[in-house]
């Protein structure tokens, strides 16, 4: 099934822009495969580690953190390469999912899964199918000049 999700880049030193992208994406595909789907959308270079965590805001008690296992020093983890959309949706009351690339410079994301019913892929459709883009998307790297 296909459903639809809404990403927001959340303020960030490097970004206090506002910047939204729904978009439909099918549920069955695992967090890793979403992650490389954001990097396309913002057209950031996947040139860092990242995890999605579940809490209530981006700066709270994260209650389930989905990265590399190998790589976490967190309590509650599981696993980005086995865990899926609809093994994360819906969530608990009050919480929320996040994206959290480059640990470094923080690139933090709300994914939201929109109120729009999930529905069978349309024949011929390929997803991620976005629906609509607000505001400019975050530059991976706005304070690099070129050298020349």
């Amino acid at each position: 099934m296909v459903i639809t999700l809404e990403l927001e880049c959340l303020a960030n030193p490097f970004f206090d822009d506002e910047f939204k992208c729904v978009f439909e994406i099918d549920e069955s595909i695992t967090l890793d495969e979403l992650h490389l789907h954001i990097q396309k959308i913002i057209e950031f270079d996947n040139d860092h580690m990242y995890e999605f965590f579940t809490a209530r805001n981006p700066y709270g008690k994260r209650n389930v953190v989905y990265c590399d296992e190998e790589f976490s020093f967190h309590d509650n983890v599981m696993s980005i390469d086995e865990t899926k959309l609809l093994d994360v949706f819906p969530l608990e009351p009050k919480e929320n999912l996040f994206y959290f690339f480059d640990f470094g410079d923080s690139w933090v994301f709300k994914v939201k899964r929109t109120r729009h019913k999930a529905k069978a892929a349309e024949k011929g459709m390929s997803y991620p199918n976005i629906i609509k883009i607000v505001g400019e998307k975050p530059e991976q790297y706005p304070d690099w000049e070129d050298e020349e």
